[in-house]
């Protein structure tokens, strides 16, 4: 998409894709030909090399020196770099060790996301991105000295072509902070949903099958919009866990007791769930959950990963957790409910997400369909399928 939208031509030239910022999210277990669907969309193209650049690349296949001429017509030569982005551009670019960027791809600015304000409305009246925005005044205040800060002056200074407007650049810098948001504010649409009350009692949430996307740089107070929807709440916890969690500041134990009042605790451990329940739930090194968030669980997607979830969906459903998953679209959220229901899951609900990430993705790695969104839908869900219509109701 990028390519199409800079007017590139690949049938003219070769071109060179830099992927900046390049994570344990994109490397690993990469395999040399994840970047051919670029020879479906354009076929016969002159030749084309993505050289994926970061300083927390994982060694593997793609591991190895980028290009200095172009290989074969009509193929895609993919590589890697551990570094920072500027100093391979000094290192490697600027020595001619490897070409310049066509496009570069995958900023990612550590400006974001940026702090919120209080919400000034009821929680009640919070019913999509509109009502939230409406209490934050303008966004240009926070946007602007990012549009202009030395962050993005260096990211178009390495690009070989014009920045776009600052208008542009700022509405993309929004779709960005939505994706950071759009999971908090998905936790607490589902504490509400199940009517659960973080002012009786403290409350603890835990997100099932957390990944390098929730977990790779995260920080102790991403989950903190929770003590502007629930001001003064009695405390609350955020546990992440899955098996790709990645080290970081909230790999840290979970709560036995909880901690004061009007504050979220932010932790992590890796592993797969039902395995932590046993591990550490059932043997109380860690509180049961009140609600069980999954984002984007995609068991649905093949038969090794229902697998590997199928323990963690019965164990949800025969102890009646109130558990919500979302999805990237509504072709997604019906196979996950077929799903759920061959496992006599209680489905309470399912529908478009009002949170939804405004960021658009690309749906399962092709160019050629329509992109997606981080959970735009949602599938509600609590205990056994029953045909008593009020039992495992909220």
């Amino acid at each position: 998409m990028g390519i199409q939208q800079f007017s590139l031509d690949p049938y003219s030239r070769p071109l060179t894709v830099h992927i900046v910022g390049a994570s344990h999210n994109e490397t690993m277990g990469a395999r040399l030909t994840d970047y051919d669907e670029l020879n479906h969309m354009f076929p016969g193209h002159q030749g084309m090399e993505v050289v994926m650049v970061g300083p927390e690349v994982v060694d593997g296949a793609i591991m190895r020196p980028p290009l200095r001429a172009f290989g074969p017509r009509s193929r895609v030569f993919l590589s890697a770099h551990k570094d920072l982005y500027h100093q391979f551009w000094e290192d490697v670019v600027e020595t001619q060790e490897a070409a310049r960027p066509d496009i570069v791809i995958g900023f990612h600015p550590g400006d974001l996301p940026f702090p919120t304000e209080k919400w000034s409305r009821p929680r009640s009246e919070v019913r999509c991105w509109d009502d939230w925005l409406s209490m934050q005044g303008p966004l240009s205040a926070r946007l602007d000295p990012i549009v202009t800060g030395p962050n993005m002056e260096k990211v178009w200074s390495n690009a070989s072509h014009p920045r776009p407007d600052d208008p542009d650049l700022s509405q993309s810098l929004w779709r960005i902070q939505s994706e950071f948001l759009s999971r908090v504010l998905t936790v607490g649409m589902g504490i509400q949903q199940f009517s659960l009350d973080p002012y009786s009692r403290p409350l603890t949430v835990h997100i099932v099958g957390a990944s390098h996307n929730e977990t790779m740089g995260a920080r102790l107070t991403d989950y903190d919009e929770l003590n502007h929807m629930f001001p003064g709440h009695q405390g609350m916890e955020v546990v992440m866990v899955g098996p790709e969690v990645v080290d970081g500041a909230i790999m840290r134990p979970p709560l036995r007791a909880f901690g004061p009042r009007s504050r979220v605790f932010l932790s992590a451990h890796k592993d797969l769930y039902h395995q932590f329940w046993e591990d550490v739930v059932e043997t109380q090194e860690a509180a049961r959950p009140d609600i069980v968030i999954g984002f984007h669980p995609g068991f649905h997607a093949n038969q090794g990963l229902m697998d590997g979830w199928l323990p963690t969906l019965l164990l949800l459903r025969d102890y009646g957790i109130p558990t919500l998953f979302t999805v990237f679209s509504e072709q997604e959220q019906k196979a996950s409910l077929q799903i759920l229901l061959e496992l006599e899951v209680n489905i309470l609900d399912s529908d478009k997400n009002p949170f939804s990430s405004q960021k658009p993705e690309q749906a399962q790695s092709s160019p050629n369909v329509q992109p997606v969104y981080c959970s735009s839908h949602y599938i509600r869900l609590r205990g056994v399928l029953s045909q008593d219509p009020h039992q495992n109701q909220d």
